[in-house]
């Protein structure tokens, strides 16, 4: 049960289709699924990413949602994914953030094409970039990957998924030593 607190006072249902129109699903994970959708105000692509309709209702996975969007909306680089909203809808909470149509490194990868040297440097040196303004604003991944480093149409990445992040203002340093979660 979410209660009265969900979401640090956030308890408001959203009607995310009087917003958006939902075009399609981008993916599926163990926690949600990530859809692309139009935004009617901005005119403009956004991915929207939803809890599965049976975590909807559980706290633990509310908050690490919430942990997550308050992770990433910390951060400001041109090399992570933005968040533009978080909030609940009947189904359970979502978050909106920045659409990245160039598919995912893994899928780069996938095809079997090894990358360059210059271009795996120079990928590495944006993701590291990246990943130090996370770290400087106390906050920890955990969960770096191909998959979760989107491109954009021009070939830059941008790393998204914090879904596993330890933010020390946030998870109060709750997090055990030496256990994997990502």
């Amino acid at each position: 049960d979410l209660g009265e607190n969900f979401g640090e006072g956030i308890d408001e249902i959203v009607d995310l289709e009087a917003r958006y129109e939902i075009k399609s699903t981008l993916g599926q994970g163990g926690m949600g699924e990530v859809v692309l959708a139009q935004d009617k105000r901005l005119n403009r692509q956004v991915a929207i990413k939803r809890l599965k309709q049976e975590l909807g209702g559980s706290r633990r996975a509310a908050q690490r949602f919430l942990t997550e969007a308050q992770s990433v909306a910390a951060l400001n680089h041109f090399n992570i994914v933005q968040i533009y909203d978080y909030g609940r809808a009947a189904d359970g909470p979502f978050i909106v953030m920045e659409y990245v149509g160039g598919g995912s490194l893994a899928e780069v990868l996938a095809d079997g094409e090894p990358l360059e040297l210059e271009r795996v440097i120079e990928l590495g040196s944006q993701l590291c970039e990246a990943i130090g303004v996370a770290h400087k604003a106390r906050i920890t991944h955990r969960d770096i990957k191909p998959a979760n480093v989107l491109m954009t149409a021009e070939g830059v990445p941008k790393l998204t998924d914090f879904g596993l992040a330890k933010q020390e203002t946030v998870d109060g340093m709750r997090t055990k030593a030496d256990t994997a979660l990502g």
